[in-house]
C-alpha cells in the first residue's frame, strides 16, 4: 500500500505544483489587467517553489522513515495554511473586507493564519525533535516569505515581479513545471533508492564485520 501511495505520489505531487504555479502566474496576470501590484505575488511564486523543494527532499531522503514522514506530512501545513487563509476572510467577520476602510484584515488574516501553521509546526516538531525539523521549515515559511515581501516593498520591488510573472504564458508554465517536476522527482527518487541502499550495506557490514 505504501509504494503504491509512493507511486501516486509521482502523479499527485507535479499535477499540485503545477496548479500552483499556474495559480501564480494568473494572479500577477490579473492584477497586471487591473494595472495593480499583486499584493500575493511573494507568497504564490515562493510556495510553488518551497513545496516542491519538501516534496523533492523527500524523496531523497526517503531511506530515513521518520524524516521521510515528516516532510510529506509537513507540505500539509503550506496547503492548509493557504485555505486558513481565505477562510478567514470569506467566513469570519472580523477578518472579512468590507471596503477600503478595512484593508488591513486582509494582513491580519494572513498573520492569523500563518501563526497557526507556525504553531501546528512547532507542536509536531516536539513531538519528534530529531527527525522534526521540516515541520519547523513548513511552518516558518509563510514569515520568511512575509520579510522578503517586505523588502521588495521597500525597493519597489513588488510591480516589476508582478509584470514579470504576469507576463509568463500560463498554459505553459503548467506544461513545464508538470514535466520539470516529474523529472526532478524521478531522479529524486534514484538518488533516494542509491541512499537505502548504500545505507543497507554499511548496516550490513556493521552487523557481519
Amino acid at each position: 500500500m505504501h509504494r503504491k501511495l509512493g507511486i501516486a505520489i509521482f502523479i499527485m505531487a507535479p499535477l499540485v505544483v503545477a496548479t500552483v504555479a499556474l495559480l501564480s502566474v494568473h494572479s500577477a496576470n490579473k492584477a497586471i489587467i487591473t494595472g495593480k501590484e499583486d499584493v500575493l505575488i511573494v507568497q504564490n511564486v515562493m510556495i510553488t517553489f518551497e513545496l516542491g523543494l519538501v516534496i523533492f527532499l523527500a524523496f531523497v531522503l526517503r531511506s530515513n522513515r521518520n524524516l521521510h514522514g515528516a516532510l510529506l506530512l509537513s507540505s500539509a501545513i503550506l496547503v492548509i495554511v493557504i485555505a486558513l487563509f481565505f477562510a478567514l476572510l470569506s467566513f469570519i467577520p472580523i477578518f472579512k473586507i468590507e471596503g477600503p476602510e478595512t484593508f488591513y484584515r486582509f494582513g491580519t488574516a494572513a498573520i492569523t493564519a500563518g501563526c497557526i501553521g507556525a504553531v501546528i509546526g512547532i507542536i509536531f516538531f516536539f513531538k519528534s525533535m530529531r527527525n522534526g525539523w521540516p515541520w519547523l521549515l513548513a511552518g516558518s515559511v509563510f514569515f520568511i516569505n512575509g520579510y522578503i515581501n517586505s523588502l521588495l516593498h521597500k525597493s519597489n520591488g513588488i510591480q516589476p515581479l508582478t509584470e514579470f510573472v504576469g507576463s509568463i504564458n500560463e498554459k505553459q508554465t503548467f506544461i513545464i513545471t508538470l514535466v520539470g517536476f516529474f523529472a526532478l522527482l524521478s531522479i529524486a527518487w534514484y538518488m533516494g533508492k542509491s541512499n537505502k541502499l548504500n545505507n543497507s550495506y554499511t548496516n550490513k557490514n556493521y552487523i557481519y564485520p
